[in-house]
């Protein structure tokens, strides 16, 4: 999926993706994630666990998609 993502995104804004900031959640914490990103020369950010202000646009956007 964040293949699929990825490939919206720079089609979208043609801009290449170059860095996330994301939380430490599973999905994000896995060595095919990490390889993922090394072979894209994406850099990894990871906030502090516990601290959603860290991610405050996220997670916003987060909550704004599951009121709907």
């Amino acid at each position: 999926k964040f293949k699929e993502w990825k490939q919206l995104v720079e089609n979208q804004t043609g801009r290449t993706v170059k860095k996330l900031t994301m939380d430490n959640g599973l999905e994000f914490c896995n060595q095919e994630f990490k390889q993922l990103c090394i072979e894209s020369g994406i850099a990894r950010h990871l906030t502090v666990a516990e601290t959603p202000q860290q991610n405050g646009l996220v997670e916003r956007m987060n909550k704004t998609l599951m009121d709907k």
